[in-house]
């Protein structure tokens, strides 16, 4: 009966060897595309350096030049629209040019949900520090401004309308 017993645990042992070669191989399988993947790479980054050294050694071919975008100075304001939980939203954004420099940034909350005018006040209590002193075409996203980060869209939605109002 002993007998019986020790041979009841001959597949279980098996089916263990088996899977522990299967990770073992697993592992060096994956060990050999690694170090494939770490040579390709090396190799793309030789090609690349070479490529940027040639690139540099040859004279300039672009003989054109850079239109400079201006834009008149003055006040503007413009509506920007964003989509929030709460619906779609407005912010009324007013900006003031000097040379193509954003001088002074007001924003005003437009939105109809009161999370929403909550949202856009600390939105406006911080955009003028990110904002004024930049050129208006080097305005982006802000992203995250006192913890409003829709209202930020809305925002840059505004500034494209006063950059088409503002072009001389």
């Amino acid at each position: 009966m002993d007998l019986e017993e020790d041979k009841s645990y001959l597949p279980m042992i098996i089916g263990l060897v088996f899977v522990g070669a299967l990770v073992i191989g697993g592992g060096v399988l994956l060990t050999k595309q690694n170090n494939e993947t770490a040579t390709t790479t090396d190799t793309t980054t030789n090609t690349t350096a070479q490529t940027q050294e040639t690139t540099t050694q040859e004279p300039p071919t672009n003989t054109q030049q850079e239109v400079e975008i201006v834009y008149t100075d003055g006040t503007y304001s413009s509506t920007g629209s964003y989509l929030s939980p709460a619906g779609s939203e407005e912010v009324l954004v007013t900006v003031t040019l000097e040379n193509d420099v954003i001088t002074d940034v007001n924003v005003e909350p437009q939105a109809t949900n009161p999370t929403s005018v909550f949202m856009q006040n600390n939105f406006a209590d911080g955009i003028k520090d990110v904002i004024v002193g930049k050129n208006i075409d080097d305005v982006e996203y802000p992203g995250n401004i006192n913890g409003s980060s829709l209202t930020g869209k809305g925002f840059i939605d505004a500034i494209e309308l006063i950059k088409a109002d503002a072009l001389v």
